[in-house]
């Protein structure tokens, strides 16, 4: 099967087979794909700063970090920084991913 053709979903399960980070459950992805769309705003807006339910915060991540982030979930590939997405995760108080 091509990459193009794999869900999203299918992609955390191969990123989540490769570290002990993510938990591999599909409430771990459904927490991840909320995260995910923080850092995919916070990165196409070049900036470190984000909106969560009427609050704002800044991140800890760098820029170089959430371009890492996201390309690996786009290749659905696990790579050395992905597990900084929780520290994202950890501000706006979401757990599991």
């Amino acid at each position: 099967m091509k990459l193009s053709q794999y869900s999203d979903y299918e992609k955390y399960l191969l990123i989540a087979s490769n570290t002990s980070k993510l938990s591999g459950g599909y409430q771990g992805f459904v927490n991840l794909r909320e995260v995910l769309q923080i850092v995919r705003t916070m990165f196409s807006k070049q900036t470190t700063t984000f909106e969560y339910n009427n609050q704002f915060y800044t991140s800890k991540l760098t820029i170089s970090e959430m371009g890492t982030i996201i390309n690996a979930f786009d290749l659905g590939t696990y790579r050395k920084g992905f597990e900084r997405i929780k520290s994202v995760a950890s501000q706006i108080c979401i757990g599991k991913i």
